[in-house]
């Protein structure tokens, strides 16, 4: 907890208005992360565990966060009395937990139903050209999501002050130059005066002095009559806004933009987690490659593998890696070392952006 006020020689001041900044409230919480991370690490060694000021949303996790039970329904729980909050929290965990496991359970039926499929001795020709198309089906995938990303904007949202300023600015500026309009009749009026009482033609001549007077006046009267009308016109929209339909107006003219900024950020989280996804396996499929490279430097001709290998069958990718794991593991370690420092050598690896 710190305080919002600037503080100088002579103790508080006013409050820092940076800090009304969202986005200054969320920097500072990666600051902090940061910094918590690296004590972390130095105290704890290097798998110690991290922190994120990111929400789960942000983090791309897909979990439904917990809602805060507060100091009753925290003592409640301690004593063992079970709590609504508390009772809220247990079923979504219990949600959580089901869409935790839930990948799991698909790649399991996945390879499940890769056990009925055909397979077929292929040559491990084949199956490499067959992972190089795979990547490249990915990365385009990939980059084309990454494309939408970079190319999604978050709509400006108008805030209440904007749509208050909307609303009575108008009238707000009419007002105002009233009350300028009036200010300078009456300094014209006051200077006028003050001239025609050093003149003696005009204290000499009683009707020019009421002539001028009644001038004077009519301007002076007419200028407020302006400004009180301006005045009464803000003042109508004024507690208009802060009548129940002004603030339903309000309301209304606030979502639609809160809604499509919110479905803006959605859209982009989802982005990048199918982002995050296709990287991981982009990077699975670049690593079964380089085992392939490496298993036909070592002399293998052929390799079983489904009759279908697609981008989206993941079963089937992953029954390749078996494979290939499979035939290394015949030979030795150095052996395997050697073949696969002649691939990386000719670049074989890197090629078609494959690293190792």
């Amino acid at each position: 907890m710190v305080t919002t006020r600037l503080v100088g020689v002579e103790g508080f001041g006013l409050k820092g208005r940076a800090w009304d900044n969202p986005d200054a409230v969320r920097e500072l919480r990666g600051i902090w992360a940061d910094i918590q991370n690296r004590h972390l690490r130095e105290h704890l060694g290097p798998d110690a565990p991290q922190v994120t000021h990111q929400s789960l949303a942000g983090q791309g996790r897909g979990l439904e966060p917990t809602v805060h039970l507060g100091p009753a329904a925290s003592g409640m729980e301690r004593r063992g009395e079970p709590s609504d909050r508390g009772e809220t929290n247990r079923r979504i965990a219990d949600r959580n937990a089901e869409r935790a496991a839930t990948p799991g359970r698909i790649r399991e039926l996945e390879d499940q139903l890769s056990a009925n499929q055909p397979r077929q001795d292929y040559p491990i020709e084949t199956v490499i050209r067959e992972f190089e198309a795979i990547h490249q089906t990915m990365v385009r995938e990939r980059d084309g999501w990454a494309r939408d990303l970079q190319a999604a904007s978050v709509p400006e949202v108008l805030t209440g002050r904007e749509i208050t300023r909307a609303v009575i600015g108008e009238t707000a500026r009419a007002r105002q130059a009233a009350a300028h309009r009036l200010r300078r009749t009456q300094s014209r009026v006051e200077r006028g005066r003050a001239v025609r009482a050093g003149l003696a033609r005009w204290i000499a001549n009683p009707a020019r002095m009421i002539w001028a007077k009644h001038a004077e006046l009519n301007r002076l009267e007419r200028d407020h009559q302006a400004w009180r009308l301006a005045d009464a016109a803000y003042r109508v929209r004024r507690d208009w806004l802060a009548s129940e339909a002004g603030r339903a107006y309000v309301a209304a003219q606030l979502a639609p933009g809160q809604q499509a900024r919110e479905t803006a950020a959605r859209d982009g989280r989802t982005l990048e987690r199918k982002i995050k996804r296709a990287d991981r396996r982009i990077e699975n499929v670049a690593r079964t490659r380089t085992k392939l490279l490496v298993a036909r430097e070592l002399g293998e001709q052929r390799l079983t593998a489904p009759s279908e290998l697609q981008a989206g069958l993941g079963q089937g990718l992953r029954e390749v890696d078996r494979r290939v794991v499979g035939v290394l593991q015949a030979y030795a370690p150095e052996t395997q070392r050697s073949a696969l420092g002649r691939v990386m050598g000719r670049g074989v690896g890197r090629e078609r952006g494959i690293d190792r």
